[in-house]
């Protein structure tokens, strides 16, 4: 009975440990997946923030194909991205173009969003146009989710002499901007497929957040640009 006990003991921390390794192996081809960068376009980019922690702009530079990144600045009234002032000065040291995008909080008056964007960020020549990030549903009347979208955008057109690019994934684009910003650039998110995103006119396209790029620890999101590098610096200061 003892040695029964035994062999039953033994054939289950065999089938533990080999339920284990499996489930690692599992994570780590996972971890070693390399997503597929969409091709015909030559223009490439990241998109950044705090959660990407320390970056090293001059190894992320020395890889010919980014040209540019997105970097998080603000969040509703009164967040500041604090890897924000680090990534604007390392990316315009190292020669890549960069942007600065505002996180919309719907739930704040869309003006007071505006003016904290504008005291944070110090455009200067050469960088690119303001970005409104669009991801919160609404939560009050679709009239006044627009209407603190709209105070966003005149504000910051008005105080840049730049009309903002939307950033939105394609069903919040479809369901909520499309029909009434058809005039604003689009930044479009579509991880499901490595063909066009979306039916539409669009400029930039967030095809995965699974990016390995060196100079930055763990993975982060990359972009394409619908377009040439001088098109790219059309929509710049």
């Amino acid at each position: 009975m003892l040695v029964q006990k035994q062999n039953i003991a033994i054939i289950l921390i065999l089938i533990c440990f080999s339920l284990v390794f499996n489930s690692s192996c599992k994570r780590r081809k996972a971890q070693d997946k390399t997503p597929v960068i969409p091709s015909g376009y030559q223009v490439h980019g990241i998109d950044v923030s705090h959660h990407q922690n320390h970056i090293d702009w001059e190894i992320v530079s020395k890889q010919k194909t980014i040209k540019f990144a997105f970097m998080k600045a603000t969040e509703g009234v009164s967040l500041l991205d604090r890897k924000f002032e680090t990534n604007w000065e390392g990316s315009k040291l190292n020669a890549i173009k960069r942007w600065a995008y505002h996180f919309f909080r719907p739930q704040f008056s869309g003006y007071e969003q505006a003016k904290f964007y504008l005291s944070v960020v110090n455009f200067q020549s050469g960088d690119l146009y303001p970005v409104l990030d669009l991801e919160v549903e609404p939560n009050t009347s679709i009239t006044l989710f627009y209407k603190e979208i709209d105070a966003w955008l005149n504000t910051v057109e008005l105080a840049t002499g730049k009309r903002p690019i939307l950033y939105a994934s394609r069903k919040f684009y479809t369901s909520y901007l499309e029909k009434r910003y058809p005039k604003h650039h689009l930044w479009v998110a579509n991880y499901k497929t490595l063909r066009n995103p979306l039916k539409g006119k669009w400029k930039f396209w967030q095809h995965t957040e699974e990016a390995k790029i060196s100079g930055i620890l763990g993975r982060v999101d990359h972009n394409v640009f619908n377009g040439s590098e001088n098109d790219l610096l059309e929509l710049s200061f």
